[in-house]
């Protein structure tokens, strides 16, 4: 089957929203997000559905959604459209959810984040082009994932802006293969 024509869609995830994100330690206030706490992408080309189970708080609207996080659930391959769903994303966070790798063109649409934490994931590789036309990064954390190959100009094009770059805990990183 070629899943690059495949489209599945996200028909039902339980969130709740709270106004600001903690992680690390860190609380990046005032954001306001969406918590996924329940939901399951295992298939390639998974897009987001226009609706999601969950309130608002009182006044807020998903034009509101700043940052949207998924934790402990299964997202094994990079949800597609959040920016068709949430289009003032800043923040994207999916930790300890199984997500095996990350492309360029999942990025597509994402061009405005500041910030992508995918720790605890299962992601082998970081292709040549993944930053490209990303330039409002600053924040990337791919800590505990599974990390051996990577190129050393895949930061190339966010590098006079990253203030946070966190690899640690991957396997072994070979900056040179690609």
């Amino acid at each position: 089957m070629d899943h690059k024509h495949q489209s599945k869609h996200i028909r039902a995830n339980v969130c709740f929203y709270e106004d600001s994100l903690q992680w690390n330690g860190t609380t990046y206030e005032p954001t306001y997000t969406c918590f996924i706490s329940t939901t399951s992408i295992i298939d390639p080309n998974t897009r987001i559905m226009s609706w999601l189970e969950g309130k608002h708080r009182d006044g807020k609207s998903f034009d509101d959604v700043e940052a949207i996080s998924f934790k402990n659930t299964s997202v094994h391959y990079f949800p597609l459209d959040l920016d068709k769903f949430f289009p003032n994303l800043r923040i994207v966070k999916i930790e300890n959810c199984g997500l095996k790798s990350i492309t360029r063109s999942d990025l597509n649409g994402l061009e405005n984040i500041d910030t992508l934490f995918c720790p605890g994931n299962r992601i082998t590789s970081l292709p040549n082009n993944l930053f490209t036309g990303m330039y409002k990064l600053r924040s990337v954390v791919f800590r505990r994932n599974r990390i051996k190959i990577m190129s050393s100009k895949v930061f190339t094009p966010i590098i006079k802006n990253l203030i946070r770059l966190d690899l640690t805990e991957n396997v072994s990183i070979d900056a040179g293969s690609t």
